[in-house]
């Protein structure tokens, strides 16, 4: 649930053109680890 939340907003903001930013390296490890 909290993952879904996270990629949600990320893509969310893949509209203004900051979802590399917004990502981090720390939110992917924690998207595939968890």
């Amino acid at each position: 649930e909290e993952k879904r939340k996270m990629v949600a907003s990320a893509f969310a903001e893949d509209q203004t053109g900051s979802f590399a930013t917004r990502l981090t390296v720390e939110d992917l490890r924690y998207l595939f680890m968890v």
